[in-house]
């Protein structure tokens, strides 16, 4: 870095004025810790979230073309991009003098990164010529290079890839201002063509976010050795700025999101007329069940989604939440486009898979543990009626609703911002929440022991994730991140039996579901389905319709596995102690808990606005207790089926 430039006067001048009043400015911000962003001459940029002890360095060389390298360095939370011009020398060196200065002066320390992509060839990967002794530079490059070159090339693509050469990462002593610690950071491009200089573009994301993990996990140990900067964590290093470009693709993602719902969408609107229909045929015709229009015009929506563009979110964490859900949102709607014909079972194997073999084993574990015979005694969310034949008195939808509105009151006495419905239709079979509404078919019926449980389900998990999800600043969390599905049904179906309501029937209608999706993934025809569920597994004609109809609406629907395996997956996460309150922080996936804690620890996120309300319910606190010490075959079948004693002994044999 020269110390002095050399360019004409007259644009010296202009430029050093430019670096001269961002330096005024970003001292006034950083002494109250505050974020500066300015733009510099030569399309140079000043990133700084806070007063934080380290400066990511980017110079762009003028002579030739570093694709790629820009996006990693603005994904840090402290950058300044000053393209590698001598006119901009001399006010580059003022604005890193006062940079310094405030991070010395108030944290003690202070390391410049100077980044650039270097061949790879070149690059190499030592740490630079040898030394006698060593000192406290010494110990910043080694952490700096073990947390670079712990980035897995071959994993950025989700796989093995293939690159012309290894992948190389230098780090030396640099040149910077008094008392800071200032490092060269020589990368190997990995994440660009060789031949012919442009970005693998999704490889450079996930580099982007590999890379600014990297540098965060080096800080963190810089700063707790040499500054008095005490983070918890090196996630508590990132931005806590969501950021102009992100909140509005996240706006817009969010209002795609909400315009159609893919399973109202998928769910028949003449089930009642197609059950009538079945029953007089002697159980013998397939049935013929119709669906609503599509509310949105397929090819606009797609234009509307993708025409948002993602790679202008510098933050590489918020950009791989809003590209997930971008990616799901477009196989929903190519789903959709098919609905009712052949095509639409791939969409939904995309969408929401198939049953893995162990959690068909489990399945069928279960239904043979557990009594077959006994008749449903609840409206199985999302379609199923439940005729109340389990004896004692019922509800009707009216009833239900009754009860739902009351439940829907008592959370929003607690937050008046609680903003839900419940309404009786006639175009929905059994229950089914979209957005913020609990729709109630007309023609339900529940037993009325069974409304606790079912309550907690709909109200207690889907619509108190969605309010806590809408009030965090991200609204993706509200609307469902990708791939949400799973763990919705998980906590909702743990609801159930965390207030004692998971019965036997609804255990075997849980475990028929993820055979139906595997019969149907294999090419079942609705009558196939419709006679296994009653000749093999024992259930009544018209439980084994509820399950068969919403297995194979829409031409063929696989998401109804995700009850058992969100259980499955949910258990498996309580067994290893972790909290289940993180869990309400919205509509997120298992898959997520990272994403949240590191959001969670940058002061992005806010805990869960309200909790459910079965946890202060008798017995919950034991049961939760209980349940981190039960595979989901011991959780459905000895505590759901407690008061039978047929199948004991083959429980006893499967679980161990």
């Amino acid at each position: 870095m020269n110390e002095i430039g050399h360019g004409p006067p007259e644009l010296e001048r202009s430029a050093a004025e430019t670096f001269h009043a961002v330096a005024l400015a970003a001292r006034r911000r950083l002494e109250r810790d505050r974020r500066i962003r300015r733009n510099l001459p030569g399309a140079g940029r000043l990133y700084c979230d806070r007063n934080l002890p380290y400066l990511c360095l980017y110079r762009p060389p003028a002579a030739e073309v570093d694709a790629g390298t820009r996006s990693l360095v603005t994904g840090t939370s402290a950058y300044l991009i000053v393209p590698e011009d001598d006119r901009y020398d001399a006010g580059l060196n003022h604005l890193l003098r006062v940079l310094s200065s405030v991070a010395l002066d108030r944290l003690g320390g202070y390391l410049l990164l100077n980044i650039v992509a270097s061949p790879l060839k070149a690059a190499g990967s030592g740490a630079g010529p040898d030394r006698t002794g060593r000192d406290a530079v010494d110990d910043v490059i080694d952490a700096l290079r073990t947390s670079l070159a712990g980035i897995d090339p071959g994993g950025l693509e989700g796989g093995n890839v293939q690159l012309d050469g290894d992948w190389h990462v230098r780090v030396t002593r640099g040149t910077g201002p008094t008392g800071t610690i200032a490092l060269d950071v020589a990368l190997a491009p990995i994440y660009r063509n060789p031949s012919t200089g442009r970005p693998y573009p999704r490889m450079l994301t996930r580099m982007r976010r590999a890379f600014v993990r990297a540098i965060e996990q080096a800080v963190f140990s810089f700063a707790q050795e040499h500054t008095s900067f005490d983070p918890p964590h090196f996630h508590a290093l990132g931005r806590r700025e969501i950021g102009r470009s992100a909140r509005a693709f996240d706006r817009r993602l969010g209002d795609i999101a909400t315009s159609f719902d893919p399973i109202l969408l998928a769910t028949p609107v003449n089930g009642e007329e197609c059950w009538a229909e079945l029953g007089r045929s002697g159980f013998d015709t397939t049935p013929s069940f119709m669906y609503r229009p599509l509310p949105f015009d397929p090819e606009h929506l797609k234009r509307s989604l993708f025409s948002v563009p993602l790679e202008r979110v510098e933050d590489p964490l918020l950009e791989t939440l809003l590209r997930e859900k971008q990616e799901e949102l477009d196989q929903q709607v190519t789903m959709l486009c098919d609905l009712n014909r052949p095509d639409f079972l791939y969409g939904s194997l995309q969408v929401y898979g198939r049953p893995s073999a162990s959690l068909l084993t489990s399945a069928r574990a279960v239904l043979a543990a557990l009594p077959a015979g006994a008749s449903s005694d609840d409206g199985d969310p999302e379609g199923a009626d439940g005729d109340g034949r389990e004896g004692g008195r019922t509800l009707d939808a009216r009833g239900f609703a009754a009860a739902a509105l009351a439940e829907i009151a008592t959370y929003r006495s607690a937050d008046a911002d609680f903003v839900a419905d419940a309404r009786i239709r006639d175009d929905v079979s059994g229950l089914i929440v979209s957005g913020a509404t609990l729709c109630i078919s007309r023609a339900y019926r529940v037993s009325q022991t069974r409304v606790p449980a079912l309550l907690h389900h709909e109200v207690g998990t889907h619509l108190v994730t969605r309010h806590n999800g809408m009030v965090q600043p991200i609204r993706l969390f509200g609307t469902g991140l990708a791939g949400y599905d799973a763990l919705q049904e998980g906590l909702a179906v743990l609801a159930e039996y965390l207030v004692g309501g998971l019965t036997a029937a609804r255990a075997r209608v849980l475990a028929a579901r993820a055979l139906a999706a595997d019969a149907v993934a294999d090419g079942a025809a609705f009558l196939d389905t419709f006679r296994m569920l009653v000749g093999q597994h024992g259930f009544g004609h018209r439980e084994a319709y509820n399950i068969a109809m919403r297995a194979h609406r829409g031409g063929g629907h696989t998401k109804d596995h995700h009850y058992l395996r969100g259980l499955v997956e949910l258990l498996r996460y309580l067994a290893n102690d972790r909290p289940l309150d993180t869990l309400f922080i919205g509509k997120i996936a298992l898959s997520h808990i990272d994403v949240v804690q590191e959001l969670v620890l940058r002061g992005i996120l806010r805990p869960p606005a309200l909790k459910p309300r079965y946890a202060s319910e008798p017995g919950a606190a034991e049961r939760l207790v209980a349940c981190r010490r039960m595979d989901v075959i011991a959780l459905l079948s000895r505590d759901a089926g407690a008061r039978d004693d047929a199948g004991r002994g083959l429980l006893e044999e499967v679980t161990g």
